[in-house]
């Protein structure tokens, strides 16, 4: 699970897995809930995405306009765009 200081972001192994688990995000989201570490661990979790703790993600690939295919040069996944928006905003060390 990610923890407060870790730079990271759940990884998917397809665009389509990615996109679910951002529809489940958001619609948690607007059902009210409170979008902590841990749900969104539960929700990746169901999709079989990983955490991958990295500084250093980077898209190399694009899915449907929403959809990156990210790596870091050791790690590689699907994310969504707005997620990936977050990792970037928090920034690195």
């Amino acid at each position: 699970m990610a923890e407060a200081n870790d730079s990271g972001m759940y990884l998917c192994r397809s665009a389509v897995l990615a996109t679910r688990l951002w529809r489940d995000i958001s619609e948690a989201h607007a059902k009210g809930a409170d979008i902590s570490d841990d749900l969104i661990e539960k929700l990746a979790k169901r999709y079989g995405c990983h955490y991958a703790p990295s500084y250093a993600l980077k898209p190399i690939q694009t899915m449907g306009g929403d959809e990156l295919l990210l790596t870091d040069g050791v790690q590689k996944g699907w994310a969504n765009q707005r997620l990936y928006d977050l990792y970037v905003s928090v920034g690195s060390p």
